[in-house]
């Protein structure tokens, strides 16, 4: 059985995912948000609201990227969490389902319901191009 907080660390809602960022741990909200804890001290350092459920989280280039169930991806700057950029990961997207890193490159994992398939992308610097298997 997994250690127990007590008190629970604060949160904003559900918990989809989790992610380590630099000197933080970080979720993924169903409510829209991303919140962030100092790994040293487990207090509460940012909540940064997004608006879609929260389906994966990845660090990325002192970055955090977020994918939501609406095919979107946000990229977070690092230390303030101030948003950089926002990406549609594909036209007719589906849920940003997993999100990972390959040197540079972020993949991104979109499963598509309309479809019934998945899809990959991959980000690359700022520029996106696509990538489907």
């Amino acid at each position: 059985r997994a250690p127990q907080l007590d008190p629970p660390l604060p949160c904003m809602g559900a918990v989809c995912c989790l992610a380590e960022w630099g000197d933080r741990v970080c979720a993924g909200i169903e409510s829209g948000h991303v919140c962030a804890w100092s790994k040293a001290t487990l207090e509460l350092e940012l909540i940064v609201g997004l608006g879609a459920t929260v389906n994966c989280l990845c660090a990325w280039a002192g970055r955090l990227v977020v994918g939501d169930v609406h095919g979107q991806l946000a990229v977070l700057a690092a230390g303030d969490g101030a948003l950089e950029q926002t990406v549609a990961a594909m036209a007719r997207a589906g849920s940003v389902s997993a999100l990972a890193t390959e040197g540079l490159c972020v993949c991104v994992w979109v499963a598509s319901s309309a479809w019934r398939e998945a899809r990959a992308l991959v980000a690359c610097g700022w520029g996106v191009r696509n990538s489907c298997f």
